[in-house]
């Protein structure tokens, strides 16, 4: 997939085990936009385990449409965690991969 745009997710949560509970119930998203061509990451911050970035790549505009339309009421990850975040929509400046 040839990421073009990106989603990006920072949710604080009130504590780690808030935390760990969204990371388990993320694992259950690629069930609901397996018809989407996404790439979707999960970051926890080492030094605060409270923040995670989430963050979801598209191919296009109508992609990340369709992914955040399947998502939006879905009771995937519970809403009882109420982390604050703060959402933004980025495109692509420059990429690169690196391997050994």
């Amino acid at each position: 997939m040839n990421s073009q745009l990106a989603r990006i997710y920072v949710r604080q949560f009130k504590n780690a085990d808030d935390a760990a509970a969204f990371i388990t119930a993320s694992h259950v998203i690629s069930e609901r936009i397996s018809a989407v061509d996404v790439k979707y990451r999960l970051y926890q911050i080492q030094d605060d385990p409270t923040i995670l970035y989430e963050i979801w790549e598209y191919p296009d505009d109508d992609s990340m449409k369709w992914a955040q339309s399947s998502m939006e009421g879905a009771t995937v990850v519970p809403r009882t965690l109420n982390p604050t975040t703060n959402a933004y929509t980025a495109t692509v400046a420059n990429a690169f991969d690196c391997e050994e």
